[in-house]
């Protein structure tokens, strides 16, 4: 049995990230000592290592509550855990297509100023600019 600063130790985490996953329901303490400290056991070093893995994956901790739900029940079917991680990469997938138009717009961006052009007549700040009046206008209320 472990206390909270060994178990997050133990899983590679902070305390508080250990606190964070107890409130919501991710790990849970199997018992307290008679000074009331919580004790966790192997399960709860398995339980924040996965969770720690999916994190890594970017998966969120509600897609999570509901894989380790599953996982508490080995019979079920396991439709529901391919779905959320199909659901996840087409977010993903999302993302990158984001990430790569952004790309585009910055490279545009950095090749507009001259070399030897002034900070009055940069194009980049001047191409900034016409974003921002435009967004404004944008968000005007008729």
């Amino acid at each position: 049995m472990y206390q909270i600063g060994e178990l997050a130790k133990r899983a590679g985490c902070s305390v508080q990230t250990v606190r964070y996953y107890e409130s919501r329901g991710i790990i849970h303490a199997t018992q307290r000592t008679d000074a009331n400290y919580r004790l966790y056991d192997d399960q709860a070093v398995s339980s924040l290592l996965f969770v720690r893995r999916c994190r890594q994956l970017g998966i969120g901790l509600a897609d999570i509550h509901q894989i380790l739900t599953h996982q508490a029940n080995p019979d079920r079917d396991c439709h529901a855990i391919d779905g959320l991680i199909e659901a996840h990469l087409k977010t993903v997938d999302q993302k990158i297509h984001e990430l790569q138009t952004l790309r585009e717009h910055l490279r545009a961006l950095g090749g507009a100023c001259p070399d030897n052009g002034t900070v009055e007549s940069c194009q980049v700040l001047q191409q900034l600019q016409r974003v921002s009046v435009g967004d404004r206008q944008r968000t005007k209320q008729p």
